[in-house]
């Protein structure tokens, strides 16, 4: 560097010049170089920190905790989103047609390489698992399964698709929207996913640093399995499809239904609430 610019031996900051005066014989007058060299960096990385924080302070706001749930704007927001959904629904009036299916899910580990056509693959993570810090599956103690249940009357149909996941990752949806808009021909409102939200089921369905968090390491292959799998019990369901009957039951389970956000400063429903479907050829779901 040149006399005279910051950070030179002609001219030094205020901080850096404090600096001389007290840092041992050994490092006098490096580091003040050093110093002027990284303060770019410096003044960048600040300024994204003071953007970050502008940007938090802008979307935070303090809790609501005097207006009851009805009016909170989420409700409010949320229920005009389903009367718009109610106001262009088109019902029909028919007898009830079912059909279910299920398909595991379970994938082999140990395999020699990812295969997620067969469903094969060298190891795995945990998705939720956060103790277990991104390490692989050590085995399967319990079978994994993807569900469907296909519902219609007259000329509409519905497919409830449910897996043994801790979420339904957006991109396995969108390929299987896409597989079912082929076959049987499905729009994607007449798909309804939902997931178990177990913590102990596979992972690596996630890309980036976010869903690697929550789903451990990505591994490709796993996409395509589920893809696959969930597609496939869908078409079963519907190929089952026969006249039933549904209905509602429900049992006290007191002891497994807790809240656990506040706790017991808050209440819980302790039924057990359910649908039965009973098709006439005697089978139920």
């Amino acid at each position: 560097m040149s006399p005279g610019q910051p950070g030179s031996e002609g001219e030094v900051f205020p901080w850096e010049r404090a600096s001389r005066d007290w840092i041992p014989g050994g490092f006098r007058g490096s580091i003040p170089v050093m110093i002027s060299r990284w303060r770019p960096w410096v003044r960048g990385f600040s300024g994204l920190l003071a953007a970050g924080g502008a940007a938090l302070l802008a979307v935070l706001g303090p809790v609501d905790e005097s207006t009851p749930w009805p009016g909170q704007p989420a409700r409010i927001s949320a229920q005009a989103a389903l009367a718009a959904q109610r106001a262009s629904a088109r019902g029909e009036i028919g007898p009830l047609r079912a059909g279910w299916a299920r398909a595991r899910l379970t994938p082999t580990l140990g395999a020699p390489s990812d295969d997620g056509r067969s469903g094969r693959f060298r190891e795995l993570p945990l998705a939720g698992y956060g103790a277990r810090r991104g390490r692989p599956a050590a085995g399967v103690q319990q079978d994994l399964w993807t569900k469907a249940l296909a519902l219609g009357v007259g000329g509409q149909r519905v497919v409830l698709i449910a897996s043994d996941f801790l979420i339904v990752p957006r991109e396995v949806a969108e390929e299987v929207l896409g597989q079912l808009a082929i076959d049987p021909g499905l729009r994607s409102d007449q798909v309804y996913f939902t997931a178990t939200h177990t913590h102990g089921s596979l992972g690596g369905w996630g890309e980036g640093w976010v869903a690697e968090q929550f789903g451990g390491a990505h591994v490709p292959e796993v996409r395509v399995w589920l893809a696959l799998r969930l597609p496939e019990v869908a078409r079963q369901a519907i190929a089952g499809m026969g006249p039933a009957r549904l209905g509602f039951d429900a049992f006290a389970a007191p002891d497994g239904v807790r809240n656990r956000l506040v706790g017991e400063l808050g209440g819980v429903g302790a039924e057990f609430a359910f649908l039965r479907i009973r098709r006439e050829d005697g089978q139920e779901a």
